[in-house]
């Protein structure tokens, strides 16, 4: 059998995967679907489907790590199946890692650091991680870019984009979750990550906003030793949370770190809008002191300090109980689609869900989760919500995953509660600046000087019978120049019927003067009315409105 040309034949494996694989997937989602309830073949149809994403390409097991935090889409066995996607891909030769570092800082591994070793500690998708030793005697780490990955990732990013648009089309499930809106915002978020300098100013910027956190940290980058393909940064000696021994979980203060990790992460989110995309359990690591680290920063998201603010009020509607406040924040920043919005309906559903998500331990309901089900529920209605939004209850997702894992009866609804309430307060003072307060002081004085000239005037005027108030109402003007052309219009229309009336009055009189074998009289009005009635029609038509 002929191999399909290049991109045809991507377009052909996708189309595939989405028939047999993802339609599937998408279809277990819905709670409302027959399908096969037995629980090993659901298992079963999860790994290929995995495996398939994994068979695809880098692009694809990238894609795969989004999907797996959508658990609004996806049912539990496909979201687990798409977890391990996260590790476990085919490792570089070192030959290959020397090459594209010898041609990005155009200088040998040998000559920059005292020790590397050849064996990787990560094989990701994108790259692959190095322990090494600088020449100072400091323990770094060495992230290189799997060679051509630019160029195989932009071709299926395009592929991608052209069947999410089919799908979006063409389908309920299209239109429910609008798949177009999800590819661009995965290829914008996935060509920052293949820019490793990018990524090194990430770290630079979270290890300043996380600084007063005790619990958190960042590896510093080294800069001299960084490109576009190649990121060194310090070794933070620490194993993933997920691989966190029992024994060691009893010993920590897990509650503390899970909500110094929230309130980062709200302050991310409601302060600097600036957050990291992506702290799935394998980008966070807890540290010999028992810290958590941030070990990848190649995903981040920006929100607009608008965005800002919604979502605070947004967090706060969810914490207080106020279904009424989340749904008015909803349909602020929310997209209606053509269709009339339910509101009633939508605040009760909405009031059912933040009613439970109220003094429960994380393990219980995730706050994540509520979020991603408030935008289910704004999709179901037909209400599009910013893409920042999911993003971040993506997020929040993750973080409930390894408040499950450090401190399973932690309350994330009352520490969010407690922090909303600090940022609420540092808004209030910063909003008393001695420069503003300056500004404002200015705009006070220059009222009190103003205000007794300005009203001793209007009274004076009032007094001289001399005030007046312009109200912009219809131009009286263009009123009568209307009621005119009408008027016209009768006159000529009333002209032309009586010439019409007339003619045909004369028509049935005998005369010797005759044109076509008709009176000539008759014949010359109703010629005359023809012309004029043209006149009539052809000035409606070029100058009436």
């Amino acid at each position: 059998m002929k191999k399909l040309p290049g991109r045809l034949s991507r377009y052909a494996d996708l189309a595939n995967f989405f028939w047999w694989h993802a339609r599937p997937a998408i279809n277990h989602s819905d709670p409302l679907s027959e399908i096969n309830t037995d629980p090993e073949k659901h298992k079963e149809q999860a790994e290929a489907f995995a495996e398939s994403l994994e068979s695809m390409g880098p692009t694809y097991v990238k894609f795969g790590q989004l999907l797996s935090t959508r658990s609004d889409i996806l049912s539990g066995p496909y979201v687990k199946a798409l977890e391990r996607l996260q590790d476990g891909v085919e490792e570089l030769p070192y030959e290959t890692i020397e090459e594209v570092f010898q041609e990005e800082l155009e200088v040998s591994i040998s000559k920059v650091f005292a020790e590397f070793d050849k064996t990787p500690i990560a094989s990701a998708s994108l790259g692959q991680t190095h322990r090494a030793k600088t020449r100072e005697g400091q323990e770094v780490v060495v992230k290189v870019q799997r060679p051509g990955i630019r160029k195989q990732i932009v071709e299926d990013l395009d592929t991608l984009e052209s069947l999410a648009g089919f799908v979006d089309e063409h389908s309920e499930v299209g239109q429910r979750y609008r798949f177009s809106d999800m590819v661009d915002q995965f290829r914008q978020s996935l060509l920052d990550e293949l820019n490793y300098n990018l990524e090194a100013k990430n770290l630079l910027q979270l290890a300043e906003d996380i600084k007063k956190f005790k619990g958190l940290c960042v590896p510093a980058p080294h800069l001299s030793f960084c490109s576009e393909r190649v990121l060194t940064m310090e070794h933070i000696s620490g194993q993933k949370i997920t691989d966190t021994s029992g024994v060691k979980l009893t010993e920590l203060d897990g509650s503390f770190l899970v909500d110094q990790l929230l309130q980062a992460f709200l302050e991310q989110f409601l302060v600097t809008g600036f957050f990291h995309a992506d702290p799935h359990p394998g980008n966070l690591f807890l540290t010999e002191d028992d810290k958590i680290a941030f070990i990848d920063l190649g995903m981040v998201g920006r929100l607009s300090g608008q965005m800002c603010e919604q979502l605070f009020d947004l967090f706060s509607g969810i914490c207080d109980n106020e279904s009424e406040r989340v749904v008015e924040v909803i349909m602020h920043i929310g997209l209606q689609e053509n269709h009339t919005v339910d509101r009633q309906r939508l605040n009760s559903e909405v009031a059912v869900l933040v009613s439970r998500s109220q003094n429960v331990s994380v393990k219980e309901l995730q706050f994540g989760t509520v979020v991603m089900r408030i935008v289910d529920m704004c999709t179901q209605h037909g209400i599009i919500l910013p893409r920042e939004i999911t993003m971040v209850g993506k997020v929040l997702l993750n973080l409930d995953r390894v408040g499950i894992t450090l401190a399973p009866d932690f309350n994330p609804s009352e520490s969010i509660r407690n922090h909303l309430s600090k940022i609420a307060t540092k808004r209030s003072l910063d909003a008393l600046k001695p420069g503003d307060l300056l500004s404002a002081l200015k705009q006070m004085k220059e009222l009190v000087q103003r205000s007794p000239k300005r009203i001793n005037d209007i009274l004076d005027n009032l007094a001289d019978n001399k005030f007046r108030i312009d109200v912009d109402a219809v131009d009286e003007t263009a009123l009568i120049q209307g009621f005119q052309k009408i008027a016209n219009r009768i006159t000529m229309g009333v002209i032309v019927a009586s010439m019409v009336i007339a003619a045909a009055l004369i028509m049935n009189i005998d005369s010797n003067f005759q044109i076509f074998g008709y009176s000539g009289f008759a014949m010359i009005l109703f010629s005359v009315a023809a012309i004029f009635g043209a006149f009539v029609v052809v000035g409606i038509l070029r100058n009436d409105r």
